[in-house]
């Protein structure tokens, strides 16, 4: 599928660069064509880890089936980056010609995911050491600036 896509539409990032910020509005899933990608949220002026996203991982999923529109958490490339968008309504359209239960499963799934992942860290069943590993204070400063930067070029205006 990687190897198929049009050199168009490969995004390039560069490290230390936000792909999306928690509180933005959330209209694409992306896919991670090569690099790596941090994925950190706000919690009491500060920044958590919550994990990485590799080649041919997915970003946006939940916000795509269950979320309510916004970014939860804050993606940033850590690697150069190479992402490929997906609008949400290209998505929508050809789920929208498949039976109904296609779409109903999908996000079924995405659910159970999301709901399993949560299980396996509260009973610690699954090795959540990375997400527990907490920034050092100048990652959490590049990550911040980066964050700050790319909400100014965007003209976001949320906290």
């Amino acid at each position: 599928m990687m190897s198929d896509l049009n050199s168009k539409d490969i995004e390039r990032i560069p490290e230390m660069t936000p792909i999306f910020v928690e509180g933005e509005r959330a209209d694409e899933l992306i896919i991670i064509k090569s690099g790596q990608v941090a994925i950190v949220q706000s919690k009491k002026n500060r920044l958590k880890l919550v994990g990485h996203r590799n080649e041919k991982e997915f970003l946006g999923e939940h916000s795509l089936f269950i979320g309510d529109g916004k970014r939860k958490l804050s993606a940033i490339a850590i690697t150069p980056t190479e992402i490929v968008r997906i609008n949400y309504r290209d998505i929508k359209k050809v789920l929208g010609m498949c039976p109904p239960w296609v779409g109903e499963s999908v996000q079924s799934l995405v659910q159970t995911s999301k709901n399993l992942h949560q299980s396996l860290l509260e009973h610690r069943l699954e090795d959540d050491s990375e997400t527990h590993v907490p920034l050092s204070s100048q990652q959490e400063a590049d990550f911040l600036d980066a964050i700050e930067k790319y909400k100014a070029e965007k003209n976001l205006r949320f906290s």
